[in-house]
C-alpha cells in the first residue's frame, strides 16, 4: 500500500506541473492508483474474490504505465531541473 500512496502522490504532482496530453496521462494514472487502492478493500473485504485477479493486473499495469510515462515525458522542459 505505500508504493501505491507513493505513486499516487507522485503521479498528481506531476499532472500539477506538466503540459498538455502529460497531464492528462498523469490524472488518468491518479485515477487508476486510486482504482488499485480501492479495489484489495472490495474483493478481500466485501468477499469478491472474482476481482482479486483484475486487482493484481490493474496493479502491475498502473505501475508500468506510471514507469513509461515518467521515461517519455522526462525529457520535457517542465520536467528538468531548471538551469543556473
Amino acid at each position: 500500500m505505500p508504493q501505491v500512496l507513493y505513486c499516487l502522490t507522485l503521479s498528481w504532482r506531476l499532472a500539477a506541473i506538466a503540459e498538455g496530453g502529460a497531464s492528462s496521462a498523469f490524472r488518468v494514472l491518479g485515477a487508476l492508483f486510486v482504482l488499485v487502492a480501492v479495489l484489495p478493500v472490495i474483493f478481500l473485504g466485501g468477499g469478491v474474490p472474482a476481482l482479486a485477479g483484475p486487482s493484481y493486473a490493474l496493479a502491475a499495469l498502473s505501475l508500468i504505465a506510471l514507469t513509461v510515462c515518467c521515461f517519455l515525458f522526462g525529457s520535457r522542459s517542465w520536467a528538468t531541473s531548471p538551469s543556473d
